[in-house]
């Protein structure tokens, strides 16, 4: 019975992440806006919470606790979803992962589409938390159910991309010297450049962080006889 029930969630959540994908497509086509594409996946999400609480009702399942893992399965892996948008994409800086945004902003970057904000960099401060947060939850009802999922490679990807959040906020430099991690096992080097065209790394190396003004203000503000020219 538990395998069946457990059959039939993994059935919804592939549902629930198809008609995200096609929210998705439709808001980077340009057929809906972003706060439309919002809108949409929320109410897959309050769909797919509905679907799945019917479905404990139905086989008058008694303990949740898997299903209260699973939800943290989920949230972890919208999470990742978030960071990873933009990846693949032409029009993207760098490699268009939202952290080398983030990391990027603590020198005063900043994307066409943003205003003064560091948007991304607040992303990957919230986010880190999110998934410190489902992160620690599958830990402790694994441990209090005996269960194994801190075997799970869902898991595994959220403690890694938690820890990738906390490098672009917590060491912005290195961050963009060196990408320890993405998913498939792949790393990134020298991301800054893609960033801050036009500058040496001796210059990267002298940049202030969280200066809160423009690329060329920064660079004014580090002395020639330090970047070599």
């Amino acid at each position: 019975m538990a395998n069946l029930v457990k059959s039939k969630i993994l059935d919804l959540r592939t549902k629930f992440f198809d008609d995200v994908q096609v929210a998705h497509g439709q808001w980077r086509s340009g057929q809906i806006d972003k706060k439309a594409y919002k809108a949409k996946t929320e109410k897959f999400l309050r769909t797919l919470v509905k679907q799945i609480v019917k479905r404990a009702d139905q086989y008058d399942l008694k303990d949740l606790a898997e299903l209260k893992i699973h939800e943290s399965f989920l949230k972890i892996e919208l999470n990742i979803k978030e960071l990873y948008k933009n990846v693949g994409s032409p029009t993207a800086t760098g490699d268009g992962h939202s952290n080398s945004a983030a990391a990027a902003e603590r020198f005063g970057w900043t994307y066409s589409g943003s205003s003064t904000s560091p948007y991304h960099y607040e992303r990957a401060i919230r986010i880190r938390e999110e998934l410190s947060k489902h992160t620690r939850e599958i830990e402790i009802l694994s441990k209090k159910y005996g269960k194994h999922y801190l075997k799970y490679e869902a898991y595994k990807e959220g403690v890694l991309a938690m820890k990738d959040c906390g490098l672009a906020v917590d060491n912005p430099r290195q961050y963009l010297l060196n990408v320890p991690y993405r998913k498939g096992g792949t790393s990134k080097k020298d991301l800054w450049k893609a960033f801050f065209p036009g500058i040496s790394k001796a210059q990267f190396m002298q940049m202030p962080v969280d200066p809160g003004n423009t690329r060329q203000n920064i660079i004014s503000n580090i002395p020639s006889d330090k970047y070599g020219g």
